[in-house]
């Protein structure tokens, strides 16, 4: 029987999360990370990644894209704020689609599925914002092109 499985954040090679989360290196809480995944994900399950791979970055996005690959199971990546390169609203995208689809089996800015009669939205941004996502030249919410509407669904 398979599983669906949600997680967000990993932040996976990003050194001030690794500490932040009690790790002294990248590398214990990369493989705390992947010591955990594959206790809970078969090659049958479905993962959906709630953004932050990284922090972003050359290097360090192309080292966790790499580890992902050889993680089990079916990957829904739906991007969040850290990961500009691949979110579908930046013109950045476009140039590396192609890499994070070698690794995930979908990349998007968000997913809607029903499951048991009620439709489920996965998105990296809540419906309404907090006070860290106002842009700090009064501009307003730096993330509203990439929040789901709130419909009640």
């Amino acid at each position: 029987m398979s599983k669906t499985l949600v997680l967000t954040d990993p932040h996976l090679f990003h050194q001030l999360v690794s500490e932040l989360r009690g790790f002294a290196t990248i590398e214990e809480h990369n493989a705390w990370f992947v010591d955990v995944f594959c206790s809970h994900v078969t090659k049958r399950d479905t993962t959906f990644w709630l953004g932050d791979l990284t922090v972003g970055g050359g290097k360090a996005t192309e080292s966790a894209l790499s580890l992902v690959e050889t993680l089990p199971g079916r990957k829904v990546f739906i991007a969040g704020n850290h990961d500009v390169e691949v979110n579908p609203h930046s013109g950045k995208a476009v140039n590396r689609i192609a890499r994070w689809s070698r690794a995930f089996d979908l990349v998007a800015s968000q997913y809607t599925e029903r499951i048991n009669g009620r439709y489920v939205n996965y998105s990296h941004f809540p419906y309404t914002p907090n006070e860290h996502d106002f842009a700090r030249d009064g501009s307003g919410d730096r993330f509203a092109p990439y929040r789901i509407p709130d419909t009640g669904r």
